[in-house]
C-alpha cells in the first residue's frame, strides 16, 4: 500500500507540472467567476419575484451538474496517454525495475489521477457553496457530501479510459469512454423522463413497461450524479432497478479495475 500511495504522489506531482492541466483550471475558474452573476440577478416569474435563496440553489444544481460532468470530462483527458507516455519514454520501465509490481504501479497511476481530479471538483463545488452562502446568507445541505458522491464516477471513468488505452491509441480511448458515458447518460435520462406523469400520461403502456435487463446493469454513472443533486435539493430520488446506483457503479469500476490489471499484467513492456 505504500508504494502504491507513493506512485500515486509521483502521478499528482507530474499532473501539476503540466501546462494543460493548468488550461484547464483557468477556464474552471473562469466559469465559476461567471456563474456568480446569476445569484444577484433578480428573476419575476408571474409577476412574483423569485425568492433569492430559490435562485440560489437552482444556480447551484445548475453549477453542480455542468462541474461534476467536466471534471468527467477532464478525468478521461488526462488519463488518456499517462500509461502510452510512460511507456514510451520509459517511465513505466524506470518504475517496473524496482521492487514495484505491476498492480502496484498502475493502481498507482489510477489513485493519483482519481485523486487529484476528485480533489479538483470538490474545490469548484465548495467555491459554488461558499458564493451561494456569501450572497443569500443560506447554506445548502449536502452540496459537498454530493461531490464526494461524484467522485465514484470519476474513478469509474479513469480506470476505463486507463484501460481503453491498453488496447487503442489514447485519443481513440477517449472516445471510446466518453461514448460509453454518455450512451448511459442517455438512456438513464430517457427512462427518468419517460417516468414523468407527463410522459405516463402520454405514453401509457410505453411508460409502464420495465426497463431492459441490460439497462439495470449498464453503469449508471448519470444516475449516482442525480442521487447526488437529491442530496442539495432535497427531492425525491428514483432509482432504476432493485440495486441502487452506488452499488452499481461500485460493481462496475471493481470489473473495470480487474480487467484493467489483467491486461495490463500481461502486456509487453
Amino acid at each position: 500500500m505504500d508504494k502504491v500511495l507513493r506512485i500515486a504522489w509521483y502521478t499528482v506531482q507530474d499532473q501539476l507540472q503540466r501546462k494543460s492541466f493548468y488550461l484547464l483550471l483557468a477556464v474552471s475558474l473562469l466559469f465559476v467567476l461567471f456563474l456568480r452573476g446569476c445569484y444577484d440577478a433578480s428573476y419575476t416569474i408571474n409577476h412574483q419575484q423569485v425568492n433569492s435563496i430559490a435562485v440560489a440553489r437552482h444556480a447551484s444544481l445548475f453549477a453542480f451538474h455542468l462541474i461534476a460532468g467536466g471534471m468527467l470530462l477532464m478525468a478521461v483527458l488526462i488519463s488518456m496517454s499517462i500509461l502510452p507516455v510512460d511507456q514510451n519514454d520509459g517511465t513505466m520501465v524506470l518504475y517496473l525495475c524496482r521492487p514495484i509490481s505491476r498492480p502496484q504501479y498502475v493502481l498507482g497511476r489510477l489513485a493519483g489521477l482519481w485523486l487529484l481530479v476528485s480533489l479538483f471538483m470538490f474545490v469548484l463545488h465548495a467555491t459554488i457553496m461558499l458564493i451561494a452562502w456569501q450572497k443569500t446568507d443560506a447554506i445548502l445541505p449536502g452540496y459537498l457530501i454530493a461531490s464526494l458522491i461524484c467522485s465514484l464516477n470519476l474513478f469509474f471513468a479513469i480506470g476505463l479510459t486507463l484501460l481503453c488505452s491498453l488496447i487503442m491509441p489514447g485519443f481513440v480511448a477517449a472516445l471510446a469512454t466518453l461514448a460509453i458515458i454518455g450512451f448511459g447518460f442517455v438512456s438513464d435520462g430517457a427512462i427518468r423522463l419517460m417516468s414523468t406523469p407527463m410522459a405516463q400520461g402520454v405514453f401509457q403502456n410505453k411508460a409502464a413497461q420495465e426497463p431492459a435487463w441490460w439497462r439495470l446493469i449498464y453503469p449508471k454513472l448519470s444516475m449516482v450524479q442525480h442521487y447526488g443533486a437529491t442530496i442539495i435539493s432535497g427531492d425525491e430520488f428514483y432509482t432504476i432497478g432493485p440495486v441502487h446506483p452506488l452499488v452499481n457503479v461500485a460493481v462496475c469500476c471493481a470489473i473495470v479495475v480487474a480487467i484493467l490489471l489483467f491486461v495490463f499484467g500481461k502486456k509487453e513492456i
